[in-house]
């Protein structure tokens, strides 16, 4: 068989393959908007995790806390917040944990899950234009009890 004819037949072939693909359906369940009024509200920190963000040639981590809170109906709620994975006294995350009690020393170590999960906190929180709850993370700070 000629070269220009077994491409063709391979053609073919990886057309008739294609059309024959059964593609698997993608499912997503859609969640229940539970609304958190503007205003202070208190909760616990339930969650922490480290994410990349690539800006340009550069690469941020991100470290997102999930604090559980109320909604306005009164059921728990998660509402998410995150800052740059960067611990110094005056980084948002260090001011954080300073607010919640930790003591940063220069070149020490940190054990962030120990530090904030668990957490009681207070927090204020403002609606966006969309209609969802922003933590302002300024005002994060440990719950007196």
């Amino acid at each position: 068989m000629p070269k220009e004819e077994i491409k063709q037949e391979e053609l073919k072939e990886k057309q008739e393959v294609e059309e024959d693909t059964v593609r698997m359906p993608v499912m997503a369940t859609v969640k229940d908007i539970k609304e958190i009024e503007e205003g202070v509200h208190s909760g616990e920190i339930t969650d922490i995790s480290v994410r990349e963000v690539k800006f340009d040639a550069n690469v941020v981590k991100y470290l997102d806390i999930v604090i559980q809170t109320m909604s306005k109906d009164g059921t728990d709620v998660d509402i998410r917040t995150s800052c740059p994975l960067n611990v110094s006294v005056k980084s948002d995350l260090g001011i954080l944990l300073k607010a919640l009690g930790e003591v940063l020393k220069p070149k020490e170590e940190i054990d962030l899950t120990k530090a904030l999960i668990g957490k009681k906190v207070i927090f204020q929180t403002t609606n966006n234009d969309k209609g969802y709850a922003d933590v302002l993370k300024e005002t994060l700070r440990a719950k007196k009890e």
